[in-house]
């Protein structure tokens, strides 16, 4: 009987320890939204979902001129003047920020956030899309020579002016096919991904992490 107890006793352990992190994120996912909880789970989500690295920030940030004002006192909703600051407060707001014509009209945080702080945001974010193209070069190369478009190497075709209007207005016509992500920035990869120089997996997938590190700077010129 006492080896049977131990064996089951080894496996409730084994359970544990192999099951106890995602059981821990099931318990901290059910308590999201928590009155007593929810701003500072707003500002550790990590602690929920499995993260990627995020794209750094850029070095050269661009930064909103201030023009600051006060909030009013009062706002309407649904037919009715509610006091906005009982409004805030009521809806666990963490921050607020009001941008018009590129400058910021009021800023101010709450809850333990600041302007610092890795706060989710969710619906409330505007999305647009950057992209890093790279030519198919027989196929551009071919397009270059009926358009007497000198060029020798992928790098010079590929920062060629005429090649770069091309490939916006091709993507113009594939943002017409949605309406919610279009891209709106694109850079130009300066040479062809090869497998052989540690851009592409055997199966010829891109290695995203090699490709943010090899054109970091086309990648900080998007985000500029």
């Amino acid at each position: 009987m006492s080896k049977i107890l131990l064996f089951l006793l080894f496996i409730f352990l084994s359970f544990l320890i192999f099951y106890s992190p995602n059981l821990y994120r099931l318990y901290k996912l059910a308590n999201l939204y928590n009155e007593d909880k929810i701003s500072r789970n707003f500002i550790n989500m990590e602690d929920f979902f499995n993260t990627s690295n995020p794209i750094p920030a850029s070095k050269s940030p661009y930064v909103f001129e201030k023009s600051l004002m006060d909030l009013p006192e009062t706002y309407t909703f649904e037919g009715q003047e509610l006091n906005l600051n009982e409004g805030l407060k009521y809806f666990n707001t963490d921050g607020l920020i009001i941008l018009h014509d590129d400058k910021v009209l009021y800023e101010q945080y709450w809850n333990g956030n600041d302007q610092h702080s890795k706060h989710i945001s969710w619906s409330v974010a505007k999305s647009f899309l950057s992209a890093l193209i790279g030519i198919e070069f027989d196929i551009v190369s071919n397009w270059a020579l009926r358009k007497n478009i000198p060029h020798t190497t992928y790098r010079n075709l590929s920062e060629n002016e005429e090649v770069q209007n091309l490939i916006w207005e091709e993507i113009k016509k594939s943002n017409e096919y949605t309406s919610s992500l279009p891209i709106r920035k694109f850079r130009m990869l300066t040479k062809e991904l090869d497998h052989e120089d540690g851009d592409l997996t055997a199966t010829q997938k891109a290695k995203r992490n090699v490709i943010m590190e090899k054109f970091s700077d086309l990648i900080e010129d998007m985000y500029k």
